[in-house]
């Protein structure tokens, strides 16, 4: 037990510091994948629960557009 304990104790590798900064970048990379991945699946959920605009409210938005530029 006491030889298993010292085996896993003892260094026995080295990072440099590339494969630091390496490592990283990998993790900088992962977390800007998974924040694009939740922000797509936010706005497809979003789509799913809002209503869409009927032409009605936007036929009165560009009815009240051409009133102001005839003036």
């Amino acid at each position: 037990m006491i030889i298993h304990l010292d085996l896993l104790l003892s260094p026995r590798n080295y990072l440099d510091p590339g494969t630091g900064s390496m490592l990283l970048q990998v993790i900088i990379a992962a977390l800007a994948v998974i924040g694009g991945y939740l922000f797509m699946i936010r706005d497809r959920v979003k789509k799913i629960f809002t209503k869409k605009r009927t032409d009605e409210t936007d036929a009165d938005k560009t009815g009240q557009e051409e009133k102001y530029e005839e003036k």
